[in-house]
């Protein structure tokens, strides 16, 4: 998971999935990052938001993106067109395993869920008529809005539509439904 300063979105994101992985007895590492500063507590509101989920992120500590936690990433996904952009150029080849959330979920939407397939096969088949040309410009479409700042109704907004979009994801990657428990693929 990627965001600016990795101090509320990407660590709302991946301990939404890591739930989801848990639930389905998926054994994962999600992890999330930035571009900015290593070392930063999360957000108070982003834990305060995330606490009254369930969730403890208080012990959360920014991270930088590297290269090598690129290289080792089966799977990327960013909160911004522009997280997208500056992760696929920091490493070749990285672009083909770098969404934005909302794009991987349209994709999903297009081309099925995951099924019995490899996670290469699917992320191939994800990426065909992909054009980097079109995730060039901006999109406020396809980002998800940095809350950094703003009142405590923004990151519920902001969680809320991260708690979305990760159950998307967790649907197609893995086979979740909120009703089924352990199901699909491990």
């Amino acid at each position: 998971m990627v965001c600016t300063a990795n101090m509320n979105r990407s660590p709302m994101a991946a301990s939404f999935l890591r739930r989801r992985a848990d639930e389905l007895g998926v054994e994962a590492v999600v992890r999330s990052a930035g571009f900015l500063g290593i070392g930063y507590e999360a957000v108070p509101d982003a834990v305060d938001v995330m606490s009254s989920r369930g969730h403890d992120i208080s012990g959360h500590r920014s991270a930088m993106l590297t290269t090598g936690l690129v290289q080792r990433s089966d799977l990327i996904l960013t909160m911004t067109r522009d997280h997208l952009r500056r992760t696929a150029v920091l490493v070749p080849g990285a672009f083909e395993k770098t969404f934005t959330f909302k794009e991987l979920v349209r994709r999903c939407l297009r081309i099925g869920d995951r099924r019995d397939e490899s996670l290469e096969s699917w992320l191939h088949r994800l990426n065909l008529e992909r054009d980097p040309m079109t995730l060039l410009g901006e999109d406020p479409d396809d980002d998800i809005a940095d809350p950094m700042g703003g009142p405590t109704e923004q990151f519920v907004k902001t969680a809320d539509q991260i708690s979305l979009l990760v159950d998307g994801v967790a649907y197609h990657l893995w086979g979740w439904r909120p009703d089924s428990g352990r199901t699909a693929h491990s």
